[in-house]
């Protein structure tokens, strides 16, 4: 009886390190290829997407505004490690590097036809298309001291768009600015 107690009792204990083995890789695979992180000594920022600050349209599909707010998400976060609000700026830029590397240029998808939204929190998706932003900004907001905030963009081809083209792209990138430093680069 004594036998078969401290048997089990080893049985037991080596299934629960082989489980905890394997939560923590499978923990530490999802969650390096889900976030990218950007620091400075006052922020840090994590995107929740394995494609991180990059954003690609490379199939050509009109939707509403409607059907743009349920599309694929780009999150991230920005956490001020400061005592003293941070003033920051969220762009969408052109993701130059990718373009020349696909060799896009020339079928690029046209700026007033893609839009994008972005959401602070749990507040209003704002909906912008590209050309009417001035400088690339999406957002200057300024984090609090200690605070964290989340926010999603969603970009999509604007349902007005007239095109016989289903091979046009666009690639863009998402850039946060802390007091003129661009902090989301590769």
């Amino acid at each position: 009886m004594k036998k078969l107690i401290v048997k089990n009792v080893i049985i037991i204990g080596i299934i629960i390190l082989v489980a905890c083995f394997f939560t923590y890789k499978i923990y530490n695979r999802f969650h390096k290829e889900r976030s990218v992180d950007y620091a400075s000594s006052s922020l840090d920022i994590t995107f929740h997407d394995k494609s991180g600050e990059k954003i690609s349209i490379t199939k050509v599909t009109p939707l509403s505004d409607n059907l743009g707010l349920s599309g694929k998400p780009y999150e991230f976060s920005i956490k001020n490690n400061l005592t003293e609000p941070v003033k920051v700026t969220i762009k969408l830029v052109d993701d130059v590097e990718t373009i020349e590397k696909d060799e896009c240029s020339e079928i690029s998808i046209p700026k007033e036809h893609i839009k994008v939204s972005i959401k602070e929190n749990n507040g209003k998706n704002n909906i912008y298309t590209i050309n009417e932003l001035t400088d690339d900004i999406l957002l200057e907001t300024e984090i609090k001291a200690l605070d964290e905030q989340n926010y999603t963009i969603r970009v999509w081809v604007a349902s007005e768009i007239e095109t016989t083209n289903l091979d046009l792209h666009y690639h863009g990138k998402i850039q946060i600015i802390e007091n003129d430093s661009i902090l989301a680069r590769r």
